[in-house]
């Protein structure tokens, strides 16, 4: 389910837009998560600017999310 989810907003292995209801957002920052997870545990900015332009173009705005949202820490 939570696949499906993702991929309905993918294009060639990257986020195009972000879902409007949260409960699928979640899933999205989630799986964003996991994937700088994958990497290190900690980035330095530009760093961590690159990893999450691999999965969604506007890398300032997915970080503002994913400190708003917990999943970073600054």
């Amino acid at each position: 389910m939570v696949e499906e989810t993702i991929a309905r907003y993918m294009r060639d292995g990257k986020f195009y837009v972000l879902p409007r209801k949260q409960k699928n957002r979640l899933e999205v920052f989630q799986y964003i998560y996991q994937h700088l997870k994958q990497h290190a545990q900690e980035f330095t900015e530009p760093e961590l600017n690159e990893r999450i332009k691999e999965v969604y173009e506007d890398f300032a705005t997915m970080r503002r999310y994913l400190v708003d949202y917990k999943f970073l820490i600054r």
